[in-house]
């Protein structure tokens, strides 16, 4: 049985344009351009640009609304979501009734099984794996899906940074943990 063929750069930038298709190739190329060690891309299909911009507007909107010593409105939901989507945390049976008390993961947890961390709702084909380079163990396998990836530009965009520390409510609505 063949491994399966490396990915192109059209099947990893799918809404790239020829004018980003040729700058993408001159910086590949350049001898001094940057090494890409993991070459995902970003895999998003127009529908998902338009709803990562979406979140980028909702994120940068997003009102700060947490109060000292409580936990937000949304976690309740959010990790009642996570525990019924998630085959991790549904193995663990109900969620524990404050959200301090879920056990904490540790590098070995991802290792063991990374697919019990993957929602049922998200399309496994869609997934892209990013490898970390083992530098404090073992190089681990991560999952993610092009949407989730996207979804931390906002954050450190100059309008957006201000804006991250009231935005988890908009990424949990938007189901982007």
């Amino acid at each position: 049985m063949d491994a399966d063929p490396q990915p192109t750069d059209l099947d990893r930038y799918p809404t790239l344009t020829p004018t980003g298709q040729r700058l993408l190739s001159f910086l590949k190329e350049h001898p001094h351009g940057p090494l890409y060690r993991n070459e995902s891309g970003n895999r998003l299909l127009p529908e998902e640009v338009a709803h990562v911009r979406s979140f980028e507007s909702e994120v940068a909107a997003a009102a700060i609304d947490w109060r000292a010593g409580e936990p937000p409105r949304w976690l309740e939901e959010f990790t009642a979501s996570t525990y019924a989507d998630v085959p991790h945390y549904r193995r663990q049976g109900a969620p524990p009734a404050r959200f301090e008390d879920i056990p904490s993961l540790s590098r070995a947890d991802l290792s063991r099984d990374i697919a019990a961390f993957v929602p049922d709702s998200v399309p496994v084909e869609r997934m892209i794996n990013f490898r970390t380079s083992g530098t404090s163990g073992h190089p681990l396998l991560l999952a993610s899906h092009p949407v989730v990836a996207a979804s931390y530009l906002p954050f450190t965009s100059g309008r957006c940074a201000a804006s991250a520390s009231r935005s988890w409510r908009a990424r949990a609505r938007w189901g982007w943990c």
